[in-house]
């Protein structure tokens, strides 16, 4: 490990810049699914498509040679790269005239946004050691829950100042609310992808010496970890699902049943988001590492199971019969639900050689993603949409689907410790 006696917190800073702007670019067509639904005349299963496959697929296939290259590039220009193709096919999607348009804009958002996963974890652990490491990932954690915040408060103000009759812009002509909202969120990362290119650079002994064959040393990997990888991934994608089927179905929960409009209901989940949910990131972390510090070495998981056992009392907010309810009770879950998002890439990088922290990483991002981001949000609209066929039901869909994943993914977890605890030692010997 390349662990410096004085962390680089402010390469730390600069990467949670990035994350925050690529779950805005991601989550933002969250507040955007019932226009989006009347332009495009689509269903809720057709939103869980785009929201989940169109960016889940190719998110995770591209992440395979995007990791490779994670392991032998300047990991600040790739991920400058990725930042500038996935803010130009945000704000493609707002010139999107049908599903297969949007489906294809949502394509390029996952490809240019699995450069930065890869990247950003291995970069991380190389600089700091196991110790400072569960809060360190929590922090650049803290980005996801600041973007998705972000795009529910920023974007249901943006989706509010948009409002009204399309707008004409020159050379393009009209744009609907909705289409202009892609463009105005989209635009922006241009001007972070200079930055990141600008101040980021990689550490210069990673890129001299003998350079890493795409599959260099996995099978041996995969070998010696088949159980701990089997228990990790599936807990860490149910969690995951959870996650981003709350993320997509939440805001629809109160412009159904309550009669909220999405920039309020954006703003006071993204206000949320960015304090407890910010919180809760940051506060797993300092537990997680105060726990390593004492000797546990899986204190990371120790704790994202905990949380996640927390979480599924909380599940239940959307059965409530008013929005004040619900959103006291939505308010803690948020709180504790997010731990996997920070710890759940320590316990990986923790448990991976340097030479393969890319690799690994895009092969873990890959199958979590995949995963999470297709059977939570495809199996609440389709739960709706096909099982319960009353769209005022997905409150319901997404309580029974969330206390099955949190409960999950928290029993494969707490399966994984022994494991992991052998890893760890064996490493460390």
């Amino acid at each position: 490990m390349m662990a410096h006696a004085r962390p680089p917190w402010g390469m730390l800073a600069i990467l949670v810049v990035a994350a925050i702007l690529s779950f805005v670019d991601r989550q933002i067509l969250s507040l955007l699914v019932e226009p989006i639904k009347r332009d495009l005349h689509i269903d809720d299963f057709a939103m869980g498509l785009l929201a989940g496959p169109a960016f889940a697929i190719f998110y995770a296939v591209a992440g395979i040679p995007l990791g490779w290259l994670a392991d032998r590039v300047d990991r600040g220009r790739l991920m400058a790269a990725g930042i500038a193709a996935w803010s130009i096919m945000t704000a493609l999607s707002g010139f999107a005239a049908n599903f297969a348009h949007l489906f294809i804009a949502r394509i390029g958002v996952g490809v240019g946004e699995a450069t930065l996963g890869p990247a950003a974890h291995s970069i991380i652990a190389d600089r700091f050691d196991k110790a400072r490491l569960p809060l360190a990932m929590s922090i650049y954690g803290t980005g996801v829950a600041l973007g998705a915040g972000f795009a529910f408060a920023l974007g249901g103000q943006v989706v509010a100042l948009a409002s009204g009759p399309a707008r004409a812009l020159p050379l393009v002509g009209n744009l609907a609310p909705w289409q202009l909202t892609f463009v105005l969120v989209g635009l922006p990362g241009l001007l972070v992808a200079l930055a990141l290119a600008l101040i980021v650079r990689d550490p210069r002994d990673r890129l001299v010496g003998a350079r890493p064959a795409p599959f260099a040393g996995l099978g041996d990997f995969w070998r010696s970890r088949r159980s701990l990888i089997l228990l990790y991934i599936t807990g860490v994608s149910l969690l995951g699902a959870a996650g981003f089927a709350n993320l997509l179905w939440l805001p629809s929960v109160f412009v159904r049943n309550f009669g909220w409009s999405a920039p309020q209901i954006g703003t006071v989940i993204g206000l949320m988001l960015m304090t407890l949910g910010v919180g809760g990131v940051l506060l797993c972390g300092v537990i997680a590492t105060r726990i390593v510090r004492g000797g546990r070495s899986d204190g990371a998981l120790i704790v994202t199971a905990g949380a996640a056992i927390v979480s599924v009392p909380f599940a239940f907010s959307t059965l409530m019969p008013d929005a004040t309810t619900t959103l006291l009770l939505v308010a803690p879950g948020i709180l504790v639900s997010s731990a996997y998002v920070g710890l759940g890439p320590a316990i990986v990088q923790a448990a991976t050689p340097p030479e393969l922290r890319g690799r690994i990483a895009a092969f873990a991002l890959m199958i979590t993603g995949l995963l999470s981001m297709i059977v939570g949000p495809v199996g609440v609209g389709a739960l709706t949409s096909l099982v319960f066929g009353d769209p005022h039901k997905v409150g319901l869909s997404l309580a029974i689907l969330s206390v099955i994943f949190y409960a999950s993914g928290a029993a494969c977890l707490l399966a994984a410790r022994g494991a992991y605890r052998g890893v760890i030692a064996a490493q460390s010997a």
